[in-house]
């Protein structure tokens, strides 16, 4: 609807909820005056407040007018955790190889591979299982288990690098925004 319509009909509905019955306007033109002439005429108070509801419903529904809903207020920012650093560890020497630089390239995949899964640790949990045998009252078996599933996507490796003369050591970082997507994904299955 175009604006001077709905500012007619508003103007209008106004008039007619406040009473009116009849409004006329007149303008005469002369050549160096304009002079408005408007006429209200009101009913008497017994019968004004039907009419004037009857009036206005119609007034308004011929002219196609509907209230507006008022703007829903602006959504909150998403509030994200902070970003996920893990952190993963492998000896060179623990390496099955004889060769020197083979054992260095295993270390470094195994200490990225530790830190992956110390980041599935991070934002999935671990799930835990143990199993204790007793005879006579003395521990003679203690098993414990751990297990981590889960997928990471986003992940950033920061760095992939010797620690002394033994250890590698592989840092993972892992960006807040992910780590709600990850979570929520998880809990939707």
């Amino acid at each position: 609807m175009a604006p001077h319509r709905f500012v007619l009909a508003l103007g209008l509905g106004v008039l007619a909820l406040s009473g009116c019955t009849r409004v006329s306007s007149t303008t005469q033109l002369a050549p160096k005056q304009v002079v408005p002439e408007t006429t209200i005429s009101t009913p008497t108070a017994a019968t004004a407040e039907p009419r004037r509801l009857e009036r206005a419903q119609a007034l308004l529904s011929r002219l196609n007018v509907r209230p507006r809903k008022p703007p829903a207020p602006p959504a909150a920012p998403p509030v994200y955790p902070e970003d996920l650093i893990a952190v993963g560890y492998a000896s060179i020497t623990a390496q099955p190889s004889t060769d020197v630089a083979q054992r260095r390239l295993m270390a470094a995949r195994a200490s990225r591979i530790d830190a992956y899964r110390n980041m599935a640790e991070l934002v999935y949990g671990v799930t835990f299982g143990s199993e204790s045998a007793t005879d006579d009252n003395r521990l003679q078996n203690d098993v414990t288990r751990t297990r981590v599933t889960g997928r990471l996507q986003g992940v950033e490796v920061i760095s992939i690098e010797p620690l002394g003369n033994d250890t590698y050591q592989t840092t993972l970082r892992l960006p807040g925004v992910e780590v709600v997507r990850l979570r929520n994904t998880t809990a939707s299955r």
